[in-house]
């Protein structure tokens, strides 16, 4: 039995180029963890003006910094990820190669 000639790294490379290749899969999850990840920043700095309404002895400074920075990284991250799906798109175009493959048919002619 012969030995693979291929490394950790560049399976790794050749998987990664696989995963990325077809598909706007990965554009799409990074949308969606921005959505999440800026929804959750919304929900966070609403429990945060809320708590210092009904305690005003409390600090503010550290809360109020960590929603501000998960809401707009959460935000950088949807809109990022919303380009990167227009330019996915934009490459399947170009690239005119289709989006599914028909594997098998039933009951049509060979001839057709």
């Amino acid at each position: 039995m012969g030995a693979s000639g291929y490394n950790f790294h560049k399976l790794l490379s050749l998987w990664l180029n696989g995963f990325t290749a077809f598909s706007i899969k990965p554009l799409r999850i990074a949308t969606i963890a921005g959505a999440f990840c800026a929804f959750m920043g919304f929900l966070f700095g609403v429990w945060v003006i809320i708590r210092k309404l009904c305690h005003p002895e409390i600090l503010a400074g550290y809360s109020s910094m960590v929603a501000l920075l998960l809401f707009i990284g959460g935000v950088i991250m949807l809109m990022l990820g919303l380009i990167g799906e227009y330019i996915g798109r934009i490459y399947i175009c170009i690239n005119q190669s289709p989006q599914y493959v028909v594997r098998q048919t039933i009951n049509i002619d060979q001839d057709e």
